[in-house]
């Protein structure tokens, strides 16, 4: 490789192509990358070195394209404290931040995560620091080991030395700073997987690593266990809250409530005091229902039912099934049958249906075996009335569908579609077309292969108006739209997206998968990326892309590298979003 082609020009964004600097994304490193295959760069740890391959060899890089290694060495390792391990002519090697090799004095190394190094020669152990120095001479039989503290021994002497604490890259401080904040706030995990404990925000211990910890409540309440049988809950201050006696217990809800199980009886508490709200065995079993609202779910003999902290009957113990607590409309089920109940309008309908769905509305979708209707349960009022087209729901549309032919196996070829609003009124009449909902409410018709009324593949507004019409052999992909055949019917390939207006499509030759909120998307020889619907986010304008993984994204540009931050993707978002 050639040095100098990749180190970075201080001059570069003067000289850099005014077109390049308008990629519609953040340059991590520019275009200024080559000589190489491949290369890995990530946030997940120490994304200012990345390592870049050339057939079966390797080097390292930094983000100004500074050569750190160059392409010589196989299966190299990046270090935390910048030690860089790498292989060569059969040996193993050392190298510190600069590159420079520190092993070549020694026969064995351990690369320290602090930044200094245990090394070993003529039988003899030491330790170097980042510049070869030897801060312990290499003059000991042995050493052992505890944390950071390492005593080295010869004849009659020892030799202590305390090591740096690990150097942790700004990205990993953040992914842990944020993981710590999402179990307990202003606390560390310590410990191994098998026991575990806490650390406060001064690094002393609090909770010594003893347990293992089920659920912990935002208020420091931690269900724990010493061994897997049986269950207590102490706090963050190692105070027992509940003796370790319990053989199971349940969820938190928001104001310290926990369903707990001793002596093979349930019953409810409340933390940190621990006292009783209902008494143990009033109920075959205690669940949390609703954890903002203290609801729970009770269940006697077989049945359940549904009441609040105070015992106050919301619904009766009658029922083999209750819905989940999100459900905008509680689905209930008795003796094989399905009844319905909204919580705002406290209306119940007995059970009275082989099934109910579209439950996260307050319109839900009422089926027998044969027959289909819509029924709002805020007012009991039928909006769809029983019929046998089979309904569903699809955006902001409910659709029918009726099979008139069985000899078309399709799943939906042979049968009737049609659209109706949330009032019941028909938007689009049934016909013998395939129908997709854009987000945007509006849809598109694709005619099955008999054709009955429409013989156009056909886009249309809410209100019914025809945006735009495509041959017949035009078909949807959820957001984009397909098109196999020009006007004159020759061959071509193509697709745009739903939002494109008439007459303005970008066509593409293809699309990829959606990954980090991105597509990519491909023009000729040129390569760009748009948003789940077709929104351009980064032009149409490199020679390569790939997908984006952790939020970077590696593309080419006039035969060179370099790397995009994905606007629409934040990798630390994942462990940021549950900091409390």
């Amino acid at each position: 490789m050639n040095r100098n082609l990749l180190i970075f020009n201080i001059l570069f964004l003067f000289q850099f192509d005014s077109a390049a600097q308008e990629a519609g994304a953040r340059w991590v490193i520019p275009p200024i990358l080559e000589g190489f295959d491949s290369f890995e760069i990530s946030p997940k740890e120490d994304d200012t070195r990345f390592v870049v391959k050339k057939g079966k060899l390797e080097g390292v890089c930094d983000k100004n394209g500074q050569v750190i290694l160059p392409i010589e060495y196989t299966n190299i390792e990046l270090r935390p404290g910048g030690w860089m391990e790498a292989g060569k002519d059969g040996k193993r090697l050392l190298f510190n931040e600069k590159g420079e090799n520190i092993s070549r004095p020694y026969e064995k190394f351990v690369a320290l995560d602090g930044g200094t190094a245990l090394v070993f020669k003529n039988q003899r152990w030491g330790v170097v620091n980042q510049q070869g120095e030897e801060i312990v001479p290499v003059a000991y039989h042995r050493y052992t080991a505890n944390g950071l503290r390492y005593v080295f021994f010869k004849e009659n002497e020892e030799k202590v030395y305390l090591a740096p604490p690990e150097k942790v890259f700004p990205n990993v401080q953040r992914v842990n700073d944020a993981r710590a904040g999402a179990v307990l706030a202003g606390h560390y995990f310590i410990g191994s997987g098998k026991n575990c404990g806490f650390l406060d925000a001064k690094g002393d211990t609090v909770v010594p690593p003893l347990y293992k910890f089920d659920a912990i409540h935002p208020a420091g309440y931690i269900k724990a266990t010493l061994d897997l049988k049986t269950w207590g809950v102490i706090d963050q201050k190692h105070r027992t809250l509940y003796p370790f006696t319990a053989e199971k217990m349940g969820v938190w809800t928001n104001s310290g409530l926990l369903p707990v199980k001793a002596d093979k009886q349930w019953g409810l508490l409340r933390f940190p005091k621990g006292e009783v709200v209902i008494p143990f065995g009033a109920y075959d079993f205690i669940e949390v229902y609703d954890a903002k609202k203290d609801l729970f779910l009770v269940t006697k003999n077989k049945l359940q039912g549904l009441i609040n902290a105070q015992q106050k009957v919301l619904l009766p113990i009658e029922y083999s099934y209750i819905s989940q607590s999100d459900h905008v409309t509680t689905d209930l089920v008795k003796n094989g049958l399905h009844g319905y109940w909204h919580r705002p309008s406290n209306r119940l309908a007995e059970p009275a249906w082989r099934r109910i769905h579209n439950l996260n509305d307050s319109l839900c979708i009422l089926s027998t075996d044969t027959t289909w209707g819509v029924v709002d349960v805020k007012t009991g009022r039928m909006i769809i009335p029983i019929s046998k087209f089979e309904i569903g729901k699809d955006g902001p549309y409910f659709v029918s569908n009726l099979k008139y032919d069985p000899t078309i196996p399709n799943t939906d070829g042979g049968r009737l579609h049609g659209l109706y609003d949330r009032q019941g009124r028909t938007v689009f009449a049934p016909d013998s077309v395939d129908i997709v909902v854009f987000p945007d409410g509006t849809y598109f018709t694709y005619p099955h292969y008999k054709k009955r009324a429409s013989n156009k593949s056909e886009h249309r507004k809410p209100d019914g108006t025809v945006i735009r019409t495509l041959p017949k052999t035009g078909i949807f992909e959820k957001y984009w739209i397909r098109q196999s055949t020009t006007p004159e019917g020759k061959y071509n390939l193509s697709y745009f997206s739903y939002l494109d207006p008439p007459g303005q499509e970008r066509y593409y030759d293809s699309i990829d998968k959606l990954t980090e909120h991105l597509r990519r998307v491909k023009q000729g020889d040129k390569f760009g990326f748009t948003d789940a619907e077709g929104r351009v986010v980064i032009p149409v304008m490199f020679n390569a892309a790939e997908p984006s993984q952790d939020g970077y994204i590696r593309v080419k540009y006039e035969g060179k590298w370099g790397v995009l931050q994905n606007p629409k993707f934040d990798y630390f978002a994942q462990f940021e979003k549950n900091r409390k």
